[in-house]
């Protein structure tokens, strides 16, 4: 009964803290980016085909370049009249209680671990505001990580439990796995952590099997028959798990195979993401060979080299007019503004470039003709190559850069920036961007997302008043709640009824003869007026459309209601979200770092404690959440030096979550398993103590 009413009160906790949750994002809307081609305009685009019965719409150079999963999760929620922020952080909820699921083996008291846990990955900064409000893939993506790797630790955790459960957490991981694979193109970063947790699980089976087989009672003397069922039986039960354990890989690869299927059918091309086909794969490894004997940082297929291949490939001549024409300055422009090549077209722009340029040669007029442009260029570079007309490196087919000695040092300073830059949670901004687009693309966002939008400009707030520093100049500065300042505009005008006003009261305020202020910003939520004078901060007062005065010996201000809309409930109840929300930004960044500091030091104490009690399985599962997180970082740095900026905010959301769920399990385990140790001692210590008698 106490194990009960524990649950149950968990169970009350997560529901009022989902609710919350739910309650405080509910003030931003949907961000629609219309010039977007390759995110929100794509998605929307794909996801109205899918409603439609049309997959993922007519074929052309856009269909295939990304994954499905992401496109079908709108198109379902649209179905289901769900609006799609709300779907996500539905989405969010259920990955954080499952998580904490997972995880509920290794708690001896579990109650308030996972309400913690669940608590702080449920609050996770990385989950709305800034670019996550916007049609993008990261919208879920961090959610099917978190799904991912909690289903394999709950497949450790469980490996011997029922099988029928254990089949529950292996169903999940196929699924998870598949979702995840399907929405993002890199979706290596998790098998090393989904590995190990699943290899600990075989390896408890076969353990366990070893164990059941060698405590056979010993049988009397023509029991052969009886001994031999036992001994079927234990090796049945281990191999119906084993089979389980199996399960998700089937799944995965099951659910890859349908999605392949069903671009065959109607694209004539068996793959999922058309950049990871065989075909592409051998057009831009064979460029990137001839780049890679022409090396230049950052740029795989730099001008030498593009120019050394036009004469002896007829298929890559076709784009040359197109590619050194009207996309080079086109795209090296774009490259200039995030790396130091300006001359030339950097990794994240030329694999972009060079699709369009086969699009504009006429290529994609079916996916059966793109696939054919790209092995024959494939052949002919390859076979320039092995002839000895073009210098090469070794042949290869992948999107990867050759690894050099050079970028270790970069890689190494890159993955140490990242690291922290996770821990601090930087780049967060919690405020939506303004929409973009046609009226007719943002009248497809709000139909197919189901939310309402943010405006394409935000309108100016008029803020009007008077204030009065005596003898001194005031000064404005209008500022987010992050504390960011926000560009505005403010004019003082002539009030010499307000001096006389105050100098009937007694308070002779020359400065009172201009002090009327109108005061002209764009922020309209979470925002605050800074008034100080010659540098120094005298009063911040908040933007939230009701009237405010202040009346202090070195500062007189009234600041007058907005307007009926910003003076109503509602416009200052969604101040007090954005409050509420940069408040819970503030806390994780001031805390985290300093928590991950010292979770790394309590995971090498579990490993410690792990080795002496030969109990390792929390020490293992926060071994898997950590190794998602840092392959994450790595996989994010090395294409950080050698191809394009990675190392932002959206391609880190998947760290996040695990990176907390990773101090939780770790400073929270520590706790649960010293503790104890150190109540005993405690207890001992008293008992030695000497009694003190009256003398």
């Amino acid at each position: 009964m106490p194990g009960s009413r524990s649950a149950t009160w968990a169970l009350g906790v997560g529901a009022v803290l989902v609710a919350l949750k739910l309650w405080l994002v509910a003030v931003q809307d949907v961000s629609a980016v219309g010039w977007a081609m390759h995110d929100d305009r794509l998605f929307l685009e794909q996801s109205r085909h899918l409603l439609m019965g049309e997959w993922l719409g007519p074929y052309d150079a856009l269909t295939l370049i990304k994954g499905p999963f992401y496109p079908l999760w709108i198109a379902w929620n649209r179905a289901l009249g769900v609006p799609l922020l709300f779907a996500q952080h539905v989405l969010l909820a259920a990955a954080c209680a499952l998580m904490v699921q997972a995880l509920l083996p290794l708690w001896k008291r579990p109650a308030l671990p996972s309400i913690v846990l669940f608590a702080v990955l449920l609050f996770n900064p990385m989950s709305w505001g800034g670019q996550f409000a916007r049609v993008i893939r990261e919208g879920v993506y961090p959610q099917l990580g978190m799904i991912v790797i909690a289903c394999a630790i709950g497949l450790m955790t469980r490996a011997l439990g029922s099988p029928w459960r254990l089949a529950g957490w292996a169903g999940g991981l196929g699924l998870g796995l598949a979702a995840l694979w399907t929405t993002r193109e890199e979706g290596v970063w998790i098998l090393p952590a989904v590995t190990l947790a699943v290899a600990v699980a075989v390896l408890r089976v076969l353990l366990a099997n070893r164990r059941e087989a060698a405590a056979r009672p010993a049988r009397p003397e023509g029991a052969e028959s009886l001994e031999s069922a036992t001994r079927e039986g234990v090796a049945r039960r281990a191999a119906v798990r084993l089979a389980v354990l199996a399960l998700p890989f089937i799944l995965w690869q099951a659910a890859l195979l349908g999605v392949r299927w069903e671009n065959l059918c109607r694209y004539g091309v068996f793959t999922v993401v058309e950049v990871k086909s065989p075909e592409f794969l051998a057009a831009y490894g064979a460029l990137a060979r001839v780049g890679a004997a022409q090396y230049r940082e950052l740029v795989p297929v730099p001008t030498p080299a593009r120019q050394a291949i036009y004469p002896v490939s007829p298929a890559f001549r076709e784009l040359e007019a197109d590619l050194e024409g009207r996309l080079l300055p086109a795209f090296a422009g774009s490259s200039c503004t995030m790396t130091p090549v300006c001359d030339d077209m950097a990794g994240g722009w030329f694999v972009w470039a060079f699709r369009e340029a086969v699009q504009t040669s006429g290529h994609y007029s079916s996916a059966t003709d793109a696939a054919a442009y790209y092995r024959q260029l494939a052949d002919e570079v390859n076979d320039a190559c092995e002839r000895g007309r073009l210098q090469c490196a070794p042949k290869r087919a992948t999107l990867a850069p050759p690894l050099r000695r050079s970028i270790l040092q970069p890689f190494l300073v890159a993955f140490w920036q990242t690291f922290v830059k996770v821990a601090r949670f930087d780049d967060h901004a919690p405020e939506p961007g303004p929409s973009t687009g046609s009226p007719e693309f943002l009248e497809l966002a709000a139909d197919i997302t189901g939310e309402w939008l943010m405006p394409t400009s935000p309108p100016a707030l008029e803020l009007r008043g008077w204030v009065v520093v005596p003898g001194k100049s005031p000064q404005f500065q209008v500022r987010h709640a992050r504390g960011d300042p926000v560009d505005s505009s403010i004019r003082l005008r002539q009030s010499f009824w307000l001096r006389e006003d105050l100098a009937r009261q007694g308070r002779n305020l020359p400065e009172a003869a201009n002090a009327r202020f109108v005061l002209r910003t764009e922020c309209w939520r979470g925002c605050s007026l800074e008034v100080g004078a010659e540098g120094r901060v005298l009063e911040l007062v908040p933007i939230d459309g009701r009237e405010h005065r202040i009346d202090r010996d070195d500062l007189y201000l009234h600041l007058e209601a907005t307007s009926e809309s910003w003076g109503a409930p509602a416009a200052r109840l969604d101040w007090l979200k954005m409050q509420a929300l940069a408040a819970v930004v503030a806390a994780y960044r001031a805390a985290a770092p300093w928590l991950a500091a010292l979770a790394m030091i309590a995971y090498l104490a579990l490993g410690a404690h792990a080795v002496v009690t030969r109990e390792p399985w929390l020490w293992l599962a926060a071994t898997s959440l950590l190794a998602a997180v840092l392959v994450r970082i790595a996989l994010l740095s090395l294409i950080h030096v050698t191809s394009f900026p990675a190392t932002h905010a959206l391609y880190l959301s998947p760290a996040h979550p695990l990176m907390l769920a990773f101090i939780c399990l770790t400073l929270l385990g520590l706790g649960s398993v010293f503790a104890p140790w150190a109540l005993n001692h405690a207890k001992r210590l008293r008992g030695r103590r000497p009694s003190v008698t009256a003398q």
